[in-house]
């Protein structure tokens, strides 16, 4: 019977420990030694990832026993490693966005609604933390699914960006009345500034399709409706002055016995 490892491969997270177990004929046997080549720890049977790592590691597990020696590969993955890093990165941009917001709302307390500048600044700062809670969000949701992929963490950081560009955006056009009511939304209110731009953050995909139908509308293209134009009328002309070429003689013949047998009521 073949020796073989159990498990013959197997993919963990960094800092995570798994045992492997050698067996001939699906009974266990004692192992002599074991070896280990790349990064992490082994000890009698049990390998433990290293704990920080920010791309994969592959190492191989080596036992060696009487009947011979056997191999299994083990790749860790740096999912642990880039999940607190992205909850560290939430942690600083939301404590730093919130004491932004309030900083604000206390400097505009005796400020009036001609500071464009301030009205920026909040709805950049509301639509990054509107972002961030997205972000948190959908993070949880994948390690809690343990579908999380270190690839996608680019992604994650860059929300509190992409809500800080989108925010001011959303307030020059609703202060600039291209969508909507101006009635509905007071856009010199900080408050409505604020809840506005941080629900744009929040719902960031809805928001780019807003835009979409703004500039849809601002630079959408009328349809020429004049009649008879230039360009028709020389079609017209050119199709009607075309000649159709004669029929072959065998389909002419055809189309004539067949318009006789309906004639003849066949």
């Amino acid at each position: 019977m073949a020796l073989e490892m159990e498990p013959r491969s197997a993919t963990v997270n960094s800092g995570d420990a798994i045992a492997f177990v050698v067996k001939d004929g699906g009974a266990p046997v004692p192992v002599e030694s074991w070896e280990l080549s790349g990064g992490g720890t082994l000890r009698d049977g049990v390998f433990t990832a290293p704990k920080v790592v920010l791309q994969s590691v592959r190492s191989v597990v080596t036992a060696r026993t009487a009947a011979g020696s056997v191999a299994a590969e083990v790749t860790t993955s740096p999912v642990n490693q880039w999940i607190m890093l992205l909850a560290a990165y939430f942690a600083l941009v939301v404590a730093g966005g919130v004491w932004g917001v309030f900083w604000l709302f206390e400097l505009t307390k005796n400020k009036s609604a001609a500071e464009g500048w301030l009205f920026l600044l909040m709805s950049a700062l509301c639509g990054g933390l509107g972002s961030c809670l997205h972000g948190i969000n959908s993070l949880t949701a994948y390690v809690g699914a343990k579908q999380f992929q270190s690839s996608w963490s680019l992604y994650y950081m860059a929300r509190p960006l992409v809500g800080g560009i989108l925010g001011p955006m959303m307030f020059l056009v609703f202060r600039s009345n291209l969508v909507g009511n101006p009635q509905q939304v007071n856009m010199n209110d900080w408050l409505a500034v604020a809840a506005l731009t941080g629900i744009s953050g929040l719902f960031a995909d809805k928001a780019v399709e807003k835009l979409k139908q703004v500039v849809d509308v601002v630079f959408s293209v009328p349809k020429d409706e004049r009649p008879n134009k230039l360009g028709e009328g020389q079609q017209k002309q050119e199709g009607a002055g075309e000649q159709q070429a004669p029929a072959p003689e065998g389909e002419a013949n055809a189309g004539t016995e067949e318009v006789k047998k309906k004639g003849a009521g066949a």
